[in-house]
């Protein structure tokens, strides 16, 4: 699994914490197989091929969003996809700091939603965050996660926190 790549962080509101990657500035950052002229925003996405499991990842220890504990994250990625045969996953997920505990997760399985489709799909994934341990140094972690090694381009991937 790649690493994090953060391309733009802003105060949406008050109690809203965004990170955005459009994957414009992703060149020579992270490791991630950027495809010109296929995008759902821009001229860039991130392409999954078979052999690439995961898409790059978000991560983001969950004591380094604020000190006020967040209640819910969010995030949204565009896919596009020639023919999704088997399971792709947006997913999020909270976990130990060496990945042995997970706390929290969920998988949303893009497939009925790109099914038939041609172009780019938005997915959403929600997962609550409330009553995690406030003792733990937990990690916030999201990705694409490519189960059937399909190809397809993912753009515009965004995770937001709310307190």
């Amino acid at each position: 699994m790649a690493i994090i790549s953060l391309v733009a962080c802003r105060q949406q509101e008050r109690n809203d914490l965004q990170f955005v990657n459009n994957y414009e500035q992703a060149k020579g950052w992270m490791h991630v197989l950027l495809e010109p002229g296929v995008a759902h925003s821009g001229r860039y996405s991130e392409k999954l091929v078979p052999g690439r499991e995961f898409s790059h990842t978000f991560i983001l220890p969950l004591a380094a969003v604020d000190r006020m504990p967040v209640q819910q994250a969010e995030a949204t990625v565009w896919i596009n996809a020639i023919e999704l045969k088997t399971p792709l996953y947006l997913v999020m997920d909270v976990v130990s700091p060496d990945d042995k505990q997970h706390y929290r997760s969920v998988y949303v399985d893009a497939t009925p939603l790109q099914s038939g489709k041609k172009g780019w799909t938005k997915i959403t994934a929600r997962l609550d965050l409330k009553g995690l341990p406030v003792t733990e140094p937990l990690i916030f972690k999201s990705f694409v996660w490519n189960n059937g090694n399909q190809t397809c381009w993912i753009d515009d991937f965004t995770v937001k926190f709310t307190r």
